[in-house]
């Protein structure tokens, strides 16, 4: 398999509130399932729409303030009835919080900071 990804991927599972930009009711909780300096990949409760625009507030283990990013939902999945995955395009995030979330995805890694 070919994988033509921009940026690596680490399986970590994070903390994530979400909402749709210019809003602040609605907000969804979700946890990443893989990180990235594009984006994040997440599971949540909730379906959310292809194409949305979500400002997300990533608070990984141990850190003081969350990481804040607008991204937009490039994919969904149904996995039940309950819970939906869904892939995040980071739109805007500043390159501190981009690397202070890939460090906290490879720290928090359930597999050692596994890169997929």
């Amino acid at each position: 398999m070919n994988d033509k990804r921009k940026y690596k991927r680490f399986s970590a599972f994070l903390s994530v509130l979400l909402h749709e930009v210019g809003t602040v009711s609605n907000t969804i909780k979700c946890r990443t399932f893989n990180v990235s300096e594009g984006g994040v990949g997440v599971y949540c409760e909730n379906k959310l729409l292809e194409g949305s625009l979500l400002e997300l507030s990533i608070n990984p283990v141990g850190a003081t303030t969350p990481i804040k990013a607008v991204a937009q939902v490039v994919w969904t999945q149904a996995v039940s009835n309950f819970c939906y995955n869904a892939g995040l395009n980071f739109i805007d995030i500043n390159e501190r919080d981009r690397r202070g979330l890939v460090n906290a995805a490879y720290s928090n890694s359930p597999y050692s900071g596994n890169i997929l």
